[in-house]
């Protein structure tokens, strides 16, 4: 009997695993895909979710399904890489774990039918080879069908499908950690003089009121003041700068604004300078004009008296400034809107990618892998160019004709990766100026804070 029609050659052991993944789908597959939009759908934390490791593990069991997808495009090598053999090996590893961690799935005869057809397609690989024939077909999977390796497209999917897992375990554990100290939201300042401890005569806040709007019409920059009965508890710093963002304080793109926050039980005052104003107001100004303004007129009840000192010493400032022609230009403006926003860009990323469903992370992770891959054709296809490119001037140097020995080169697909490459600019270009121009004002934690 040969090789070829023997029971134990790669051929049989191929369709056999063929088999065996069919009738399992029929059942068990319909009913993980049931099981885990449930689990999908279920509330974080709650006894119908699944923790972060059993997750990993019922990802991977699913991706590995992509073996059959490739498979046939290996089929006749004549043998395959160690790291084919090592995905298999793996992926036999994975879904038999499943049996431990989802022993609901293990009492279904199906899940082992399924179990058993990797390892079917694994031995047919990994124990027996192909015949040899190179097939004709070039698809995204079979790029790699003559040399027995895994198609590159399958590894772009594996760490877009790790990318994911890792933003659920990153999410999970942020959450964790940040729930307990999770920060009270208050409302925008709409004013420029707020006393919600009604500490200030009314007749005093309005003459307050006149004074601050008075300032930015003769200077642009805008300063505002909030008096609260408390302080949130643990987390001032952040309840100030998130109440000064929300408020857009100063103007667009200049960020000159800047928020004197008083919090009365615990006897503590908080100036926030937006970024526009740090050259003029560095935090030892903010401290020094506290300390000095602030604190012994508010120690003896003379509020009014304090806060009329402390903006007439942050005026004096302001108007030297531009006196003196310190204020930042538009560049450093710039730039330092971007070191506070792009970050803060990419931390706000993460809650919207985690809470996308199942379906679109799939949809992302197919036409992603593709798109990489795409890119990844391009880059060889710029190395080529790049070669030819010195390889013909060592042509020309050494007396032969321009174009000896060279490589052809797809110029499509080097055009298609810049055109990619400009579309993403574009985008992230545009994000981020629509983050800093829709912020009034962005503020990053300068100032100073001081208890009388």
């Amino acid at each position: 009997m040969s090789n070829a029609t023997s029971p134990l050659s790669r051929t049989p052991l191929y369709w056999a695993a063929w088999i065996l993944f069919v009738v399992s789908m029929s059942s068990f597959g319909i009913h993980v895909l049931g099981a885990v939009v449930a689990w999908n759908r279920a509330l974080p934390g709650s006894g119908a979710a699944l923790d972060f490791f059993r997750v990993v593990i019922l990802t991977l069991a699913i991706y590995s399904n992509i073996v059959f997808l490739f498979a046939p495009s290996l089929r006749n090598s004549k043998s395959v890489t160690t790291a084919c053999k090592a995905f298999l090996i793996a992926t036999i590893v994975v879904n038999g774990s499943v049996a431990f961690f989802f022993p609901d799935f293990a009492r279904l005869p199906t899940y082992w039918l399924w179990l058993a057809s990797f390892v079917a397609m694994a031995v047919a690989f990994i124990a027996f080879p192909g015949s040899g024939a190179i097939s004709k077909k070039k698809s995204a999977l079979a790029t790699n069908a003559d040399t027995g390796d895994v198609p590159p497209i399958v590894w772009v999917w594996l760490g877009m499908t790790v990318f994911w897992l890792a933003l659920t375990g990153i999410h999970h554990t942020h959450t964790a950690n940040t729930t307990s100290a999770a920060v009270p939201r208050t409302a925008a300042l709409t004013s420029y003089f707020n006393d919600q401890a009604n500490v200030i005569a009314i007749d005093h806040a309005a003459q307050l009121g006149n004074t601050l709007s008075t300032f930015e019409n003769e200077t642009s920059n805008q300063i505002v003041v909030a008096f609260y009965p408390r302080a949130p508890q643990d987390a001032i710093e952040q309840f100030t700068i998130e109440t000064a963002e929300r408020s857009r304080l100063g103007r667009k793109g200049l960020d000159n604004g800047a928020i004197l926050f008083v919090f009365m039980t615990e006897r503590i005052a908080r100036l926030e300078i937006g970024y526009g104003l740090e050259a003029v107001m560095t935090d030892a100004d903010a401290h020094r004009i506290l300390e000095t303004q602030l604190v012994p007129a508010f120690a003896k009840g003379n509020y009014g008296e304090g806060l009329d000192a402390t903006l007439a010493a942050m005026f004096k400032d302001v108007r030297n400034a531009y006196q003196r022609g310190q204020m930042p230009g538009k560049l450093t403006m710039l730039w330092l809107q971007l070191k506070v926003k792009v970050p803060k860009l990419i931390d706000q990323a993460w809650p919207t990618l985690n809470a996308l469903e199942l379906d679109a992370r799939i949809s992302i992770t197919l036409f992603g892998g593709l798109l990489g891959m795409g890119i990844w054709d391009g880059l060889r296809q710029a190395g080529r160019l790049l070669r030819n490119i010195v390889r013909g001037v060592g042509n020309v140097a050494a007396g032969r004709v321009f174009t000896a020995s060279m490589e052809g080169v797809g110029l499509e697909s080097i055009i298609d990766t810049l055109k990619v490459f400009g579309l993403v600019l574009a985008i992230i270009i545009g994000a981020v100026g629509i983050v800093i121009v829709a912020a009034g004002g962005t503020f990053g934690g300068a100032g100073a804070q001081v208890r009388w």
